[in-house]
């Protein structure tokens, strides 16, 4: 992807197993050049592709994609609480304001995406107002007890998102700040 969040390149794979993801790191990084090695790869499960992403890029930081990193905190919400619905919508409005941009997909469909991003301390500064003011107004059954801590490890990787994206790999975005 490039800065306007447009596909440049992508490579689809069959599935998630850490040699297949090896394999697939592989053969983008014999297309690369040696300037154009990524210095930050997004995947949908950062803890556990980490040490096969480590093997083709060890020098890359592993981070996880913009999708899993809003929806991560959600899984750790009553989703049967009546307001879950109105809570996650906000969470998602925390990550952008900016209007949704037409682009086509992984799979080649055409799809609206959310346009460009805030600073990532701007991204935290937003999902905490709309955490705190939901706390408030629910007294107790939409957050389950490990939000905070599952919040918590979020926000470290919110402060990832300050690359330029350069490839897209199927479930991995690989991400340089070498504009």
């Amino acid at each position: 992807m490039n800065g306007s969040g447009e596909v440049i390149a992508y490579h689809s794979s069959k599935g998630e197993t850490k040699e297949l993801i090896k394999n697939e790191l592989d053969i983008i990084k014999n297309r690369c050049e040696d300037d154009e090695i990524p210095e930050i790869i997004f995947t949908d499960n950062a803890g556990s592709h980490e040490a096969s992403i480590k093997k083709v890029f060890p020098q890359a930081k592993v981070g996880q994609d913009l999708k899993h990193l809003i929806n991560r905190p959600l899984e750790h919400c009553a989703k049967s609480h009546e307001h879950y619905s109105a809570f996650s919508i906000a969470f998602h409005g925390a990550f952008t304001d900016n209007p949704d941009v037409i682009q086509r997909s992984r799979s080649g469909k055409i799809v609206n995406v959310p346009g460009m991003l805030p600073g990532p301390d701007e991204i935290i500064r937003r999902a905490e107002i709309v955490i705190s003011r939901f706390k408030a107004l629910c007294s107790a059954g939409l957050f389950l007890k490990d939000f905070d801590h599952v919040w918590e490890n979020q926000k470290e990787q919110i402060h990832l998102y300050i690359f330029e994206a350069n490839i897209l790999v199927d479930g991995i975005l690989l991400l340089s700040n070498s504009g």
